[in-house]
């Protein structure tokens, strides 16, 4: 396991974990964020938004039943 790869997710998590009572101020924030953002960022936003949404709705799944 590489420490870096470890300490990189850690930081992540550490990072979004927020407790339950502030998420509403954590979403404004972001709300906030994302409506100070440049119009090709937001673009670029909204097409990765649609590809994935595309690559989801493709997806097929199947139930592996055990014997």
């Amino acid at each position: 396991m590489d420490n870096k790869n470890t300490s990189e997710e850690n930081s992540f998590l550490a990072e979004h974990f927020v407790p339950y009572a502030k998420q509403n101020e954590v979403e404004e924030k972001r709300l906030i964020q994302n409506m100070m953002l440049s119009d090709m960022d937001k673009f670029k936003k909204f097409c990765r938004m649609m590809r994935i949404g595309k690559m989801l709705a493709s997806a097929k799944v199947s139930h592996y039943k055990p014997d």
